[in-house]
């Protein structure tokens, strides 16, 4: 009969060969990303609001301090665009230098987020139902446009080029980039609380729980959104 030790020894060695095995074969291969660009204009980086980049080059060595500057409290998710960074804090938007910190330019009050596209960072305030299109390089205003209750959303560009706004009154509206006027306009049962998109198509969440896939529809009437419901029909409006 085998020695407790030599017994031990044993098994130590067959659990060794077994993990050994088990290593190589549970082993997760990888490619390294090819996406450097540093770009985030969107609060969830896209409009699909993934907050990730699938290909994006993770940084190698551990990050050092660049700069810090002082922008008052941050109320909002950053975003990064054109080599700047844009901040909703409690006294305003920031634009600072994303290579040194050097502010561009600060305007309105609270906002709720940010989202830029095309040169323009769209701004949802915080404590008014106002949306503000400013010019992203100088902070000069080009638009405002007011709707019909507060909002709980950032801006959301589309594939189309119009822009997406929720509000908590349960209004989902696309706004032309360039004037802010109404392209389409869609009424959910309760508040929009969240917002993404897929090309032609639009979901939003609401705080009652529901969920709408809106199709955006072009006609000779210009175009407009409508529902598919959860059965996998279209309609006007779901919901109770």
């Amino acid at each position: 009969m085998p020695s407790r030790r030599r017994l031990l020894s044993g098994l130590a060695a067959v659990g060794a060969a077994g993990l050994a095995g088990c290593v190589g074969e549970g082993a997760t291969s990888f490619s390294p990303g090819r996406q450097s660009n540093t770009e985030w204009p969107l609060p969830g980086h896209g409009p699909r609001a993934t907050n990730y980049v699938a290909e994006a080059v993770a940084p190698r060595t551990p990050p050092t301090e660049r700069w810090r500057v002082e922008t008052g409290l941050a109320v909002g998710r950053p975003v990064v665009a054109d080599g700047t960074v844009f901040l909703p804090t409690e006294d305003g938007t920031v634009a600072l230098a994303m290579r040194d910190g050097g502010e561009r330019w600060r305007g309105g009050d609270a906002p709720y987020g940010v989202a830029v596209a095309d040169g323009v960072a769209f701004v949802t305030a915080r404590d008014e139902p106002l949306v503000t299109a400013y010019e992203a390089d100088t902070g000069e205003v080009r638009w405002r446009a007011e709707t019909a209750a507060d909002f709980a959303t950032a801006p959301l560009p589309i594939a189309d080029g119009s822009v997406v706004v929720g509000d908590t009154g349960g209004r989902v509206a696309a706004l032309d980039p360039r004037s802010g006027e109404p392209v389409w306009t869609f009424e959910t049962f309760t508040g929009v609380y969240s917002l993404a998109a897929r090309d032609d198509r639009v979901y939003v969440g609401t705080t009652g729980g529901e969920a709408y896939e809106l199709h955006v529809v072009e006609s000779e009437e210009g175009r407009s959104a409508g529902c598919r419901c959860g059965d996998g029909s279209s309609r006007g409006r779901c919901g109770p």
